[in-house]
């Protein structure tokens, strides 16, 4: 009897330890990111599962242009900042149609095998949505374009920049 109830405590100890390591890796979010340049030198940079928020993990983009706006979304959705201060994620959506009422900065983000999609731009109620710019990456070829659009709002110009992206370790 007592060597009955040792190997089930062993056997429950065990199972236990083991539940909390696989909790424990299926909490950790490992990121991946793209480091994106242009003839310039000038950088764009692309975290894949950069961070849990909102019970989603975001995918986040870094430029020089991007301003007002933390660039954060979901695969597939949107991440929406506040209009004013630090601009820090207020919240996320998963369609279009749900940020009509939301005042501040929008950044939505795609990926599926062959495309890294991300844009950025200003809503505010009761007026459309301001697209300021799109950054898209064929991860096949390592070639992204970012458009840049006409828009008063974002203080955004029309044009067209090619850049060269590869994927990155970080160091530390």
């Amino acid at each position: 009897m007592f060597r009955y109830l040792h190997t089930i405590k062993n056997l429950t100890f065990s199972l236990a330890a083991s539940m909390l390591v696989t909790a424990g890796a299926q909490s950790a979010i490992s990121a991946s990111f793209i480091r994106c340049k242009n003839k310039t030198g000038e950088e764009v940079t692309i975290t894949l599962n950069a961070m849990r928020k909102f019970s989603a993990i975001l995918n986040c983009i870094k430029a020089d242009l991007i301003s007002d706006m933390t660039p954060c979304a979901p695969n597939g959705g949107f991440g929406l900042s506040a209009p004013t201060g630090d601009a820090s994620l207020t919240g996320i959506v998963r369609r279009w149609q749900d940020y009509g009422d939301h005042m501040g900065g929008v950044a939505g983000n795609r990926i599926d095998s062959s495309t890294i999609w991300f844009e950025g731009g200003y809503m505010s109620p009761g007026d459309q949505f301001h697209l300021g710019w799109t950054f898209t990456v064929d991860r096949l070829s390592g070639t992204a374009v970012l458009k840049t659009f006409d828009d008063d709002i974002m203080g955004t110009k029309a044009g067209s920049v090619t850049y060269t992206c590869s994927p990155v370790d970080r160091k530390f």
